[in-house]
């Protein structure tokens, strides 16, 4: 599963950052994590089993307020024709999932199934386009089987006249319940209707200041995990782009079979907690409004009728969906780790010329203490956890979780690198 590499990932822009004890001289005691959704979450969790004291701020009334507060999402390799960079990043985003999933599930802390997906090719398009994958990816068979439409309908537990790629490490899951499950931590402190007004570092305390409308809060460490819609998203130069989407709740009544596994279509179609189901969702690139509308769940139920043409029942009434925003990036890959000191790049990078050898450049310098996680866009089920483990391992110094072509690929630096360099 390789392909050519697409960053040179030994530049020095590309530097591993230093531990937080390297840059501050001691260890880390306390977090705070800007963002209760799936990213923030995640990470929280992650300090907090590290033994930091950690609170979460968030802005809205309650956690999972926005994309991870879907019934249900779906998890799955992403597959491309020629696993490219995004193949590659998200398939250790997968393992990252199923390694804190799996315990979770076992438990039964959290909510959903690992009973496997099925990637319906729902038009030719999309049928080449897996027919090219297990002949030009290595590998592919052994973490994918193709079904003809029997086969395929035999998995759903429902018609569908498509043949398609069973994943059987895929699965769906509650996010909520995920939310949920790492925020009950006992070293974790939730502070909702908490919203942001600055953030800025104290040189002489050595910690990062939050100040919100009710209170001021100071820790050694600072993840933002802000989603789509902040104001510090662009404070910071994160190039995140709000994409809204709408998916359709479905109960029991709305649907003639339960699904016995996560479809992937058109969108995607998935059992959720309680009998229900979730089908969507929506690109309404770039509609702000957060009102859901009629003409967004009859796009949905289209989309589910193209692969599952029996699953839905044309006489139940079928209630208006939920609206969220994606937090999306210009690569499709998520932005996370260690913040680097743009000050610092523009005096040492972005003010010589680009043309000159890496090697006369000084390694990238980061701001201590300050990490984000973000971008996750639709498939933050397949890499929230990875980010965390990702995070984890730049603070405490210990070994990546990934190769550094994929360290490289979600590197918070990487757009305005890459500005630099086309001139």
């Amino acid at each position: 599963m390789q392909q050519p590499q697409w960053y040179k990932s030994k530049t020095p822009w590309f530097a591993l950052p230093a531990s937080f004890k390297q840059q501050v001289g001691r260890e880390p005691k306390t977090a705070i994590v800007i963002g209760a959704g799936l990213a923030g979450a995640a990470a929280a969790y992650r300090l907090a089993v590290r033994g930091l004291a950690v609170t979460v701020l968030e802005q809205n009334p309650t956690a999972a307020i926005g994309a991870s507060g879907n019934l249900s999402g779906a998890l799955h390799p992403l597959v491309t024709a020629d696993w490219n960079l995004r193949s590659q990043w998200y398939w250790q985003g997968l393992q990252a999932s199923l390694r804190f999933l799996r315990p979770s599930l076992a438990s039964q802390s959290i909510q959903g199934e690992l009973s496997g997906l099925m990637h319906l090719a729902v038009d030719e398009k999309n049928n080449q386009r897996m027919q090219q994958a297990l002949l030009r990816v290595a590998h592919l068979n052994e973490i994918a089987q193709w079904c003809d439409p029997e086969q395929s309908s035999e998995k759903i537990g429902g018609f569908t006249p498509c043949s398609g790629l069973f994943f059987p490490q895929g699965g769906w899951f509650s996010p909520p319940t995920i939310v949920n499950y790492c925020l009950i931590h006992d070293a974790i402190k939730l502070q909702c209707n908490s919203e942001i007004i600055a953030v800025e570092y104290s040189q002489s305390s050595q910690a990062w200041c939050v100040k919100t409308a009710n209170k001021d809060w100071q820790a050694d460490i600072l993840v933002l995990a802000t989603g789509a819609l902040s104001v510090l998203n662009d404070a910071l130069d994160l190039p995140i782009r709000p994409v809204k989407g709408q998916v359709t709740e479905l109960s029991l009544d709305n649907q003639a079979y339960r699904l016995k596994t996560a479809v992937a279509h058109q969108g995607y179609s998935a059992p959720a907690p309680n009998g229900c189901a979730v089908t969507g969702a929506t690109f309404e690139a770039p509609d702000l409004s957060p009102d859901a509308c009629l003409r967004a769940d009859q796009e949905n139920q289209v989309m589910a009728k193209d692969g599952l043409p029996s699953w839905l029942m044309s006489e139940s009434t079928i209630g208006l969906g939920r609206v969220s925003f994606r937090p999306t990036t210009p690569d499709h890959l998520p932005i996370i780790g260690a913040m680097p000191d743009k000050d610092w790049m523009m005096a040492h990078y972005f003010n010589h010329s680009p043309s000159h050898t890496p090697y006369r450049f000084p390694p990238q310098q980061y701001l201590a203490g300050l990490y984000v996680s973000n971008g996750h866009g639709a498939r933050g089920l397949m890499s929230v956890f990875l980010a965390a483990e990702l995070i984890d391992a730049q603070i405490f110094g210990t070994p990546l979780p990934l190769e550094p072509k994929l360290f490289a690929a979600s590197h918070p630096a990487r757009f305005a690198i890459r500005q630099w360099q086309r001139g």
